[in-house]
Order: structure tokens, then sequence, then C-alpha cells
């Protein structure tokens, strides 16, 4: 139906000038698939009628901007965090918009720099952010979330859970199923970092039974990849592989840009899980494809897989280049909020060129120096660590 409207409004502005009820009906189109999480169907109304949109002087300076922020949503869900996205944040907040409409942009790009690790980005986007004055309650939920980022990557992990507990806390009864699993989505990122599985099982749980009626929104989609991501951390890989499905269902039948990112890393790391030595070209090549992951967290789970995955194979010369790089990764990660699978990664990298010594020294420098999380770590770090030597 999405894509039938879509062409509509093409054959439309094919015939007919765009004539100013024109551009406020395809505005209207673009802001109700935003809305309604339809990320493919806004992103292809955009690249056909934003050029056209953008010169408006019918829309006038709001609606155009609330056009960007939806164009740098879709780029965002196309690259899985393309730094680009933050930068274009931070330059929109120069400009003169409503305060509702700073702090969105400052969200989705405190969001992309700290996915993307960029540290000196994030301390300026949260600075402009604290600038912004809205006692609304949108408003204040929003600064909120833009807090719980800047202290996860700050590794405050004390205070981001604080921050979450108060916005679960402060969701009205009234507010409707897509925005309080949105909310639910986020609040459950510290308790992530915080290696709090049981916290994390129950926000997500609350998610997947709310958001049962909304099954082809990209909402879903990222539920589905979510769940997928802990029920492999719990090393329950049967649920994995069956919510990486549903997750490509979904993606397939929007046509979600970038959908294929999260299918092959997702699918990579349940065959980590599952012990399975597979051959290079079934991996995924996520380290080399011209298609891979590329920017921040997305390419640091990339290449710990590819790390373990070639170990598993007893291909020296790959473990050798995609630690190379993963260290690299690293060194970003520690002056943000570490988290445990790359260390793991790394030492079992060494482990597997003959320095198993130095692999256990890595892992337990990082648990005695730099680990944030105040639980253990995951069942699948710990399985992946003792079948590798590393842990006992």
């Amino acid at each position: 139906m999405a894509t039938a409207a879509h062409s509509a409004y093409a054959r439309s502005a094919d015939l007919f000038p765009l004539s100013s009820d024109f551009e406020t009906r395809v505005h209207a189109a673009i802001v109700a698939a935003d809305n309604a999480q339809l990320v493919g169907e806004a992103g292809a109304l955009i690249r056909t009628f934003g050029f056209r949109l953008r010169d408006s002087t019918v829309l006038g300076r709001d609606a155009i901007a609330d056009l960007a922020l939806i164009e740098l949503k879709a780029h965002d869900f196309a690259t899985n965090g393309d730094p680009v996205v933050a930068m274009r944040c931070q330059q929109l907040l120069t400009s003169d918009l409503l305060p509702i409409q700073q702090l969105r942009i400052a969200l989705l790009g405190i969001q992309v720099a700290e996915h993307s690790g960029e540290r000196s980005l994030l301390d300026a986007i949260a600075a402009s952010a604290r600038l912004v004055s809205d006692s609304s309650s949108m408003g204040i939920q929003i600064q909120r979330e833009i807090a719980i980022v800047a202290a996860v990557a700050q590794a405050d992990l004390a205070l981001a859970r604080r921050l979450a507990d108060e916005q679960i806390s402060s969701i009205s009864p009234a507010c409707s199923v897509p925005e309080r699993c949105r909310v639910l989505l986020n609040a459950r990122i510290p308790a992530w970092f915080d290696s709090d599985f049981v916290c994390v099982d129950s926000m997500l749980t609350e998610v997947r039974s709310r958001f049962g009626d909304y099954p082809s929104t990209s909402q879903a989609f990222w539920i589905a990849d979510a769940w997928a991501t802990h029920c492999i951390d719990l090393m329950k890989l049967d649920e994995a592989e069956s919510a990486i499905d549903d997750a490509r269902t979904i993606g397939t039948a929007l046509n979600l840009p970038g959908q294929q990112l999260s299918f092959l890393e997702a699918s990579a790391r349940l065959r980590v899980a599952r012990g399975a030595a597979v051959p290079q070209s079934e991996t995924g090549g996520l380290s080399s494809n011209a298609g891979a992951a590329r920017f921040g967290r997305a390419r640091v789970f990339a290449l710990a897989n590819d790390v373990i995955l070639a170990a598993r194979r007893g291909d020296a010369t790959a473990v050798r280049s995609c630690s190379e790089e993963l260290t690299e990764h690293w060194g970003r990660l520690l002056r943000m909020c570490p988290f445990d699978y790359p260390c793991a990664a790394l030492a079992i990298g060494q482990t597997t060129l003959n320095r198993k010594r130095s692999g256990r020294e890595l892992w337990s420098r990082y648990v005695e120096q730099a680990r944030v999380a105040r639980n253990p770590p995951s069942p699948f770090v710990q399985h992946l660590l003792r079948e590798f030597g590393v842990l006992d």
C-alpha cells in the first residue's frame, strides 16, 4: 500500500507542476509515513520530491526542518551510524528552529555520535541541547533521553540507569503504544551496557507484547533485531534465529534501507554463538564487503564476529588483519563506554595467534581497569572466553 501511494504521488508530479496544494499534500504524506514508522516509504518520498520541497516558499521554515530531520533519520537507518548524520544535526542546531525541533534533531545527532564513537561531536551536541528551553512533556522527555545517551558515553551507568528509570516512570497512561515502545527500547540501552540482562529481558518482553498489533513498521523491525541480540546474549539460539527471520520478513516487506546490514551481522553473531566453523564465503565477509557495516558499533560487532569465525577456521592471517582494525576501534571505545564482546574477541584473537598469555592479560586488564558494567558478562561472552581458553 505504501509503495502504491508513493507511485501515485510520483505520477502526479510528472503530470502536473508542483503546486502549493501538491507541496502540502506531499509534505503531509512524508510526515505521516514517518509518524507511522514507515522509514522506507518516507525516504522514498523524500528522494523523489525532496529537491523540489527544500526550496519551497509554501511549506515554511518549520515544515522544511521537519523534512530535513526525516531525511537524516532515513539516512541513519540505511547506513547504521554514519557520523555525517550527527555532523548535519549539529549544523541544523544552529538554525532558528522551534525548541521541540531542536531537541528532536539533537536526540538523533547524539544517538548517532554515540553509536559511531564521535566523542567530541557528541559533547558539542549535548552542550547545544542543554541551551534549549522547552518545558512541554515531550520536550522534557527528549531532554532526558539526550541526557541518558550523554551519561552512557561518559561511562556513568548509575546516572544513565537512574535517568532511564525516571523516563519509564514518566510515561503517561495516554501515551501511544509506538511511543511507549520507543521509550522502552531506548531506556534498555544503559541496562544492556551494565550487563543487566534481567532488566533488558523485562523491557523487551513488554515491548514485544504491546507491539503485537503493529507488525509492519520499522519499529517492529528494530524490536525483532533487539530481541535477536538479547537471545544471543543469553544463548537462546533457536529464539534468536526466529527473531532474525522475523526481522528479515519485516525488512523485506517494507523494503527497509540498510536491512541487509542487520541480517548479516546478526546471522554472523548467531554462527559465532553456535560454534560453527564456516567458510569465509558463508560468513558474510562483513569486514571486507562493499556493503558491509562501516561505522561505529556496527563495525565493531562485525569485526569481532570475523575475528572469532576466522579463529575457528584456523585462518591466522584473517585473525591478525581483523584484530588490527578492531584494536583501532577499541581505542575509541575506551574513551567512551566499552563493552565486553570486542575485548573478548581481541583476547581470543591473541590466543589463536599462540599468544594465550597475552590474551588472558588483555582480558584481565579490561576487567580490572576499563570495564564499567556492574554485572557479570553475558552467557554468550563467557562461553566464548572459556571455549578459547581465555578463562578457565
